[in-house]
């Protein structure tokens, strides 16, 4: 009889570690299986020089790196990719005039007939302002082109997490609806510009209740992602964090499609599988990093590239030659980053066998 009880109770504590969910549940959308494919191999690609530093939460343009820190007076400096050298700092950290509290990473740079341009966002102020970093550039000053207060569906912090630019003054952002304890269903928020309030807010995501012995990884962070802008501001794209699942939303009509890989492992709270990691977009592509190991310090990063058209369809998955933790694409390159070793690699698309063989 006790042996019984023991083997019952080993059984349901084996049921509770290894529940694995619906993901479709999570979507309001369809998601579709698709194939996964044999590696092309590895992709090999080429260190930027021993001055290129990799700094978390960077983004790359031209020959500049631009970084965010959390630790100095100016919260945003740029310098050169190849010599390393400091070519400004922004953003001086402060409550008056227009100082920040916060600012939220940079989701893209813009490059427009008058220069480059970056949408910064503050949750705390909610102030979203379009940095001119041309001008920046050449005053050594910090330079805005608009700044408006965004209105919401709530009022306080405005939990923003990736800003872009669509057409006809309107910007969408990712409000992940997670500020300390409270905690809403995360959504994909339209704004306009000219009037700074909320026109559309896209309900794509289903908020599922998850049993997990460890509270930092309760339901409010598995919808968790990363996502990428197509460049005529057609289409967006988002790939889970916890999900072997990537999706596009037709930008035209804010309909959204999904697919997940198959063969990848379900999702399992207790598990925490770690899927894509970063993204990046051209005309014709959308590149993103892919793990698809548990969570670890340190060695959950990164090992694959995905190579995906903008319907869905996987063209290509390299493996490469070494983990990395950040993806960025410019000046026809794919950019590689690892912030733990300080460096930076890349590879040119051309020499990348990019079409649709497959």
């Amino acid at each position: 009889m006790r042996h019984s009880k023991l083997l019952s109770s080993l059984v349901c504590l084996c049921l509770v570690a290894c529940t694995k969910y619906d993901e479709c549940k999570f979507f309001n959308f369809d998601i579709t299986n698709i194939p996964d494919i044999k590696t092309d191999g590895v992709l090999d690609i080429y260190s930027v020089g021993e001055k290129a530093e990799s700094l978390y939460e960077c983004k790359i343009f031209d020959k500049y790196i631009c970084s965010l820190h959390s630790d100095t007076e100016s919260m945003i400096s740029l310098s050169d990719m190849e010599t390393g050298e400091l070519a400004g700092q922004y953003f001086k950290r402060g409550r008056s005039g227009n100082e920040l509290i916060s600012c939220m990473p940079i989701s893209e740079i813009l490059r427009e007939s008058a220069g480059y341009s970056a949408f910064l966002f503050s949750p705390v102020e909610r102030k979203l302002m379009k940095w001119n970093i041309s001008s920046s550039l050449e005053t050594g000053t910090t330079v805005y082109s608009d700044i408006v207060e965004l209105g919401s569906w709530r009022k306080g912090i405005l939990p923003l997490m990736a800003i872009y630019e669509m057409t006809g003054e309107r910007v969408i952002a990712y409000n992940t609806g997670q500020i300390g304890e409270w905690y809403e269903t995360p959504a994909y928020e339209i704004y306009d510009m000219t009037t700074s309030e909320l026109v559309e807010k896209l309900t794509l995501f289903n908020k599922v209740e998850i049993d997990t012995d460890d509270e930092r990884y309760s339901s409010r962070i598995f919808l968790s992602l990363k996502d990428c802008i197509h460049p005529d501001r057609s289409k967006l794209a988002f790939g889970m964090f916890y999900m072997p699942v990537i999706s596009i939303i037709d930008l035209s009509d804010n309909t959204c499609k999904g697919v997940r890989i198959n063969g990848k492992p379900r999702f399992t709270p207790n598990e925490k599988i770690c899927h894509f990691v970063d993204m990046a977009a051209d005309e014709n592509h959308i590149y993103a990093l892919y793990c698809g190991e548990r969570l670890k310090h340190n060695e959950d990063f990164p090992k694959y590239l995905y190579v995906f058209d903008w319907n869905g369809s996987i063209e290509y998955k390299y493996e490469l030659p070494f983990r990395v933790t950040g993806l960025e694409l410019s000046n026809d390159k794919l950019y590689f980053l690892d912030y733990f070793t300080n460096t930076l690699h890349y590879k040119e698309l051309s020499d990348m066998v990019i079409s649709t063989h497959r």
